[in-house]
């Protein structure tokens, strides 16, 4: 690295921490490099932002469908407006959060409605985690959605269960990262909203110190992740399973 490069990356440090005081008082930011578009094998969505920063406005393809999402912000709530083209579907998904935490509290896509629930008591860093979800209301009224949560001594994630399915993950532990764990949730969870809502100022349990190396789940089914990071240490590239999804950032 020159000492131009050098330049660079300590004045993005010192404005990322500077933007993260002014805004201590508001909920988190969970993602440190905001994405301008993720591109892969069936995939190209780009990504809009409003003047605070947040999330405002996604449209591409996405997994071979053609989608549009306006992102509504209402205090405590979060409303988005999703439109799928391809299959001619429109969904009014409702988020409530809490805005101190930053952490989203309730799930509400018309179809069910799932609620997180949270402990800080069991953790020695006093951050509150996801234990369980459960629908309370919608088709899957009185079902689990995730549970049998297993943490390791830093906090991440080990294995749960979701709908029935065991997974269980390991990490690259030779360097912290900050890893948001939303991934894994959103993915698992909300499906069709995971690349929307992995992307909100709000996210499902706190980041995460290292990267996933591998999933299991219970039909012995893996998937294997690798990663390509830029100069500045952020990930450009993952591969899961050799499939490549790349990352280009506002500031390239």
């Amino acid at each position: 690295m020159n000492t131009r490069q050098l330049f660079y990356l300590l004045l993005i440090l010192i404005s990322f921490s500077s933007c993260k005081k002014e805004k201590r008082n508001e909920p988190p930011a969970v993602i440190n490099y905001n994405i301008k578009t993720i591109i892969g094998s069936s995939s190209f969505l780009k990504y809009t932002y409003n003047e605070q920063g947040y999330l405002s406005h996604i449209e591409g393809k996405d997994r071979d469908k053609s989608i549009t999402c306006d992102v509504i912000y209402d205090k405590d709530r979060v409303y988005l407006d999703y439109f799928n083209r391809t299959a001619n579907e429109k969904w009014w998904v409702t988020l409530e959060v809490d805005s101190v935490s930053g952490y989203i509290q309730k799930f509400d896509d018309g179809m069910y409605v799932a609620t997180f629930i949270y402990d800080s008591v069991r953790f020695g860093d006093g951050m509150n985690r996801v234990v369980s979800s459960y629908y309370h209301g919608g088709k899957y009224q009185g079902d689990s959605l995730c549970y049998q949560m297993v943490y390791n001594a830093n906090g991440t994630l080990k294995s749960c269960n979701f709908r029935g399915e065991e997974r269980a993950y390991d990490y690259y532990l030779d360097q912290e990262y900050n890893s948001n764990i939303s991934t894994f949730y959103t993915d698992a969870v909300l499906g069709r909203f995971d690349r929307i809502i992995t992307y909100l100022p709000y996210t499902i349990g706190p980041s995460q110190k290292y990267l996933p190396k591998s999933m299991v789940r219970s039909n012995a089914f893996y998937t294997n992740f690798k990663y390509v990071k830029d100069e500045y240490g952020r990930v450009e590239t993952i591969y899961e399973n050799g499939a490549g999804t790349s990352f280009e950032y506002l500031d390239e």
